[in-house]
């Protein structure tokens, strides 16, 4: 089960990097900004953040956590998820003033998170389990990371059922309007992940190797990678499918 859930999440990680690299190219070649945020909010996160958490050795005693990268790989997941904010108030929210001021207090907040964690794991005992060795700081860091995929998944449902609409009278194509609504299940399902993850904190599980990790973790995982690649890359026959309904 434990290799199952390590190949979906290799999927995962394979579609984020996919997908980042589009919208990057995309991005700088179209001076876009959103498609920027989004393609390097993915590479982050999935592409280089995750494996190197893995890498250190976060989840089980803290003695055999290599701290300096498993800091590191926080860091760079923590520059992705805000790109995910700036991405939402980009997209969503452009010139209100509480989608940026929500940016900015994930900013600064979720870096002062992780110092709390930091220090905890550092001066923890190494036969500690490292979730517990945070203090609680790491908990609080996951609730930061899925209010960004929460904000995202309301916003691309609101959107959804507007632009269903505006399908219905002819005035926007249906894969537009599709569009919002994978964004939103892509939302759903990186939130479902971020609570995996703080279930485990939560009962001081090692996040690495429990299955009562793992396995919702990989579902969300394989859902959040199918509907980012119908989103970004939709192939023929589903836009055709689209067309057709």
């Amino acid at each position: 089960m434990q290799l199952l859930a390590a190949l979906c999440l290799l999927v995962y990680v394979a579609v984020t990097t996919l997908i980042g690299a589009r919208l990057l190219r995309l991005g700088w070649r179209t001076r876009g900004r959103p498609e920027r945020l989004l393609g390097a909010g993915s590479l982050l996160i999935g592409t280089i953040g995750m494996p190197l958490s893995v890498a250190s050795g976060f989840g089980g005693a803290a003695g055999g956590v290599h701290v300096p990268l498993w800091l590191a790989s926080e860091v760079l997941t923590q520059l992705g998820v805000v790109c995910f904010y700036a991405f939402a108030q980009q997209v969503f929210r452009p010139g209100v003033p509480w989608a940026r001021a929500a940016v900015a207090l994930a900013a600064v907040t979720l870096p002062a998170c992780l110092a709390g964690a930091g220090r905890g794991l550092a001066a923890a005992a190494p036969e500690t389990l490292s979730v517990e060795a945070t203090g609680g700081w790491l908990l609080f860091c996951q609730f930061g990371y899925g209010g960004a995929f929460v904000w995202s998944a309301i916003e691309g449902l609101s959107h959804w059922a507007s632009a269903r609409r505006r399908v219905a009278i002819g005035l926007l194509a249906p894969a537009v309007a599709n569009r919002f609504l994978l964004f939103a299940i892509y939302g759903l399902a990186c939130t479902g992940i971020t609570l995996a993850n703080a279930a485990g904190i939560v009962l001081g599980l090692d996040i690495a190797t429990s299955l009562l990790v793992l396995v919702p973790s990989a579902g969300f995982a394989l859902l959040a990678s199918g509907a980012m690649f119908l989103a970004i890359l939709p192939p023929a026959w589903y836009l055709e499918r689209l067309e057709a309904a």
